[in-house]
């Protein structure tokens, strides 16, 4: 839990998706003390995720040289019937992930602290 505004949290970065036609989201980092993201000391990340026949892709892009304070990033994809045949990084490497039947809920680990990233689920 963070106590401070100025204390980063601790943990994976934790992101949820439901998979549908508006699947999109956005975060902005800054020091959030400073004006100096009026020079570029900031970080923003777009996050999109389709769904199609054969599975579901999730795809996170970034600009901006502010730093992370995450060493992985944890997804969540909602509302999945059954666990998934495989689950791939962009560069078709294997990504650890569990899945919950009860919760129908899919979690995917992504190592390292990157906001560049894209993960397949091949159902």
């Amino acid at each position: 839990m963070v106590q401070f505004a100025d204390q980063p949290p601790g943990g994976p970065l934790s992101l949820e998706a439901w998979p549908g036609e508006r699947c999109s989201g956005a975060l902005y980092l800054d020091d959030g003390q400073t004006f100096d993201f009026q020079s570029g000391a900031l970080r923003r990340i777009s996050y999109e995720c389709r769904a199609d026949a054969q599975g579901v892709s999730v795809r996170s892009r970034s600009s901006g040289s502010f730093p992370v304070w995450w060493r992985e990033t944890s997804l969540i994809i909602h509302a999945r019937a059954h666990a998934p045949r495989r689950v791939s990084d962009g560069a078709g490497g294997a990504l650890d992930f569990s899945y919950d039947g009860e919760q129908h809920t899919l979690t995917i680990r992504v190592p390292g602290p990157s906001s560049d990233w894209s993960a397949r689920i091949d159902d």
